[in-house]
């Protein structure tokens, strides 16, 4: 049985945390990397990223999302491949404007219920902070358990670049009327 993508988040919340610890440990001794920059000024907003998700996505309204059947995310809901999409196409740098054409593209061809398309955003976060999870790991090389399949990012993207453009989206994520969106 797999765990629900609430189930991981804990994991991640305490991987990023132990990231940020590392880099300050660090920053005594040595110049801070880019990455290591980028967490500790934006720390907050990755927690209040954290908050919302757990906000905006009760247990039960997870629940009732529809679930792939197939594929490497068989048994994980939908939007979550959606998004995952959106994130690794973009290199985690979202673009909102592509993210709107992308979901309509993709309305042509499956549509969504109405409760994805509300759990998009939450989705959006999960799958930028599971990049930054999955980078910040890499780089301080803390040890991570992962159920989920990596996230390869196009390759001309650093582990720096992925943590600077996961911190540059859940920026947009949070300032994004998604009322207009919708």
């Amino acid at each position: 049985h797999q765990l629900s993508l609430l189930d991981h988040l804990r994991e991640r919340e305490l991987l990023v945390r132990d990231a940020t610890a590392h880099f300050r440990k660090t920053s005594a001794k040595e110049p801070l990397s880019y990455a290591a920059e980028w967490m500790l000024d934006n720390f907050y907003l990755v927690q209040q990223s954290l908050r919302q998700i757990r906000e905006d996505m009760p247990p039960g309204f997870y629940r009732q999302l529809p679930k792939l059947a197939a594929g490497p995310w068989e048994g994980y809901p939908r939007i979550y491949a959606v998004a995952q999409e959106l994130v690794v196409t973009s290199g985690a740098h979202l673009d909102l404007d592509r993210v709107k054409r992308f979901v309509h593209l993709y309305q042509d061809i499956t549509p969504l219920t109405m409760g994805e398309l509300w759990a998009l955003p939450a989705m959006l976060r999960l799958g930028i902070l599971e990049g930054l999870a999955q980078a910040v790991g890499r780089i301080t090389g803390l040890p991570r358990e992962n159920s989920l399949p990596a996230m390869t990012m196009p390759h001309a993207t650093t582990d720096d670049e992925v943590v600077a453009n996961c911190i540059t989206s859940l920026r947009a994520l949070a300032t994004q009327d998604w009322q207009v969106f919708f």
